[in-house]
């Protein structure tokens, strides 16, 4: 039994062929922004999924459908994207009935980091836990919840941004409208915003000699980097990076009482200069009672979470 999933980024489209165990029967991707017309996507994506399909020999019923991850408002319900993150002119689209049209499949629709949480849950990292938190971080900070076994999705179809949870009273300006926002202090574009800042006013750091004042090419992997080497200036941001995001966390985890932490994305790839520091935080600021017993671990599935989140979206639907 194979399922296809979509991973929509505003780069790339990944597609892949999957099997109910997690395997990959067969992958590919295009550059979305050659696509990046609703009509024109689909189409692609469409005639990307019938080529996959046949180069694998999955056909019949031996393919029970499509899920789609995207970075956006998403009514999952109805399969309708209502805005996306990176892409302009897609909103309230159905996608879901427009992909079903051509495919003659069930097709599901959801977030991108409720699908990077639900392939942790099902093949990766948080396998085997009732109760999950699971976040990305990028550019931007995504997140999952997996409450009673079950992606929590609230309300108004937006549970899980904990990119938007404040650490602070007052604090930098976020893109969602709001200020202090855990994802202006942790994103990729605000640590090396942050980085520069230093710079610019003490200039003592491997970083000033590795750039010479062209501080706009700056990465968070070279501020990983410099902290490898030595670099007290760097080594201070991912501390200060991790202290945030475990602050962060320490409330969410105080609230949903979950069994493991499951931390992914580029600036996960740091590695312990992010994860030292947030097990630290968590430690001191959470109740005693998790402070042994809470798990905080890298995501497993590296890039292609999202994908087999997709995949286990619909292999579960289909239950139903």
């Amino acid at each position: 039994m194979y399922a296809v999933g979509i991973d929509l980024g505003g780069t790339y489209t990944k597609v892949a062929v999957i099997s109910k165990r997690g395997k990959m029967a067969g992958r590919t991707h295009f550059e979305t922004q050659k696509f990046n017309k609703f009509d024109s996507w689909v189409e692609k994506s469409v005639s990307v999924i019938k080529n996959l399909l046949k180069e694998n020999s999955v056909a019949g019923k031996n393919f029970v459908g499509v899920g789609i991850g995207a970075p956006g408002h998403i009514d999952h319900k109805k399969g309708i994207i209502h805005t996306l993150v990176n892409i302009k002119g897609w909103d309230s689209v159905h996608l879901a009935k427009e992909f079903k049209k051509r495919m003659g499949k069930p097709v599901y629709v959801d977030n991108d980091a409720n699908m990077m949480a639900l392939g942790e849950y099902a093949y990766g990292a948080a396998k085997g836990a009732r109760n999950a938190i699971c976040i990305t971080l990028g550019t931007g900070v995504g997140g999952g919840l997996i409450l009673e076994n079950k992606l929590y999705h609230g309300s108004f179809m937006a549970g899980g941004e904990i990119g938007h949870m404040p650490v602070n009273v007052e604090g930098p300006a976020c893109a969602c409208g709001g200020k202090a926002c855990v994802e202006s202090y942790v994103g990729n574009s605000y640590i090396v915003k942050r980085t520069v800042g230093y710079l610019k006013r003490h200039n003592k750091s491997i970083l000033a000699r590795w750039f010479k004042g062209k501080y706009h090419k700056i990465t968070p992997l070279d501020i990983a980097n410099a902290a490898k080497s030595g670099d007290a200036l760097a080594k201070q941001i991912w501390d200060e990076t991790g202290e945030y995001l475990g602050v962060c966390l320490a409330g969410v985890v105080n609230l949903l009482d979950p069994e493991i932490v499951v931390i992914g994305g580029g600036v996960a790839k740091a590695g312990g200069l992010i994860f030292k520091p947030v097990r630290k935080t968590l430690k001191e600021r959470v109740m005693q009672i998790y402070s042994e017993r809470l798990k905080i671990v890298p995501a497993k599935l590296g890039n292609d979470g999202g994908l087999m989140g997709c995949a286990w979206q619909v292999f579960e639907h289909g239950k139903a």
